[in-house]
């Protein structure tokens, strides 16, 4: 099996740390697994897994983020100042 990460990661742009924010339960440790299963297949990226819960601030708020750092949120959601506080920061 070959993976693609050009949909995740746009071509063409240097890639900083993929962070991945999963929410703590079943449906979230699959959604992570998923995107794991992907880098592992191509890793062309470094992938940190981090997980989530509801009623807490965001772990990246206390991570110094690039502007090559990529987020992706999976099986979760934070409000919208959250969202766009890290789409300001990150790709």
């Amino acid at each position: 099996m070959q993976a693609n990460l050009s949909k995740i990661i746009p071509p063409g742009n240097k890639a900083g740390i993929m962070y991945v924010l999963y929410h703590d339960d079943l449906d979230g440790y699959m959604s992570a697994a998923i995107i794991k299963r992907l880098v592992d297949f191509a890793p062309v990226v470094e992938a940190v897994f981090i997980k989530v819960q509801y009623h807490q601030p965001c772990p990246l708020n206390d991570i110094e983020l690039d502007e090559n750092d990529f987020v992706y949120i999976v099986d979760f959601s934070y409000d919208k100042e959250t969202i766009l506080s890290l789409r300001q920061k990150v790709k």
